[in-house]
């Protein structure tokens, strides 16, 4: 509930995501060496909500890393399992243990179908991934 009430700049910051490679490329199981990363500090979010939904749009053409990583993962991605959390994060003794917002199990998927999606408040230049 605390997360939920809180705006949007506040909540970017707490965002974290956990990858793990359950297999995969070598090179990319080394970029990537499952670490959580908090992906509101580094990539721009931008946030939906509503009194019962929640979501956000990750835009992982705003940081140089990420959008490196991305390109290395696109062709590799026919070849890869990952699992992913998405986590808020704890920031004292009260908020732990983290909890987890969400999760999934990516086998193989080809990134190349995937469409590019572009949020209607932002310029053309934005860019996310719907899965």
């Amino acid at each position: 509930d605390k997360f939920c009430g809180m705006p949007p700049a506040q909540r970017s910051p707490r965002l974290k995501l956990i990858p793990v490679i359950v297999n995969g490329p070598k090179a990319f199981q080394q970029t990537v060496a499952n670490r959580p990363a908090i992906i509101g500090n580094k990539l721009k979010a931008t946030w939906y909500e509503s009194e019962n939904h929640m979501e956000v749009i990750v835009d992982v053409g705003t940081s140089m890393i990420a959008t490196q990583v991305w390109k290395m993962m696109l062709p590799q991605s026919k070849h890869l399992a990952m699992d992913i959390a998405w986590v808020i994060e704890g920031l004292n003794e009260t908020e732990l243990p983290e909890v987890v917002l969400g999760c999934c199990h990516l086998s193989k998927p080809d990134l190349n179908k995937y469409r590019t999606i572009i949020p209607q408040t932002q310029s053309r230049s934005a860019s996310g991934m719907l899965f």
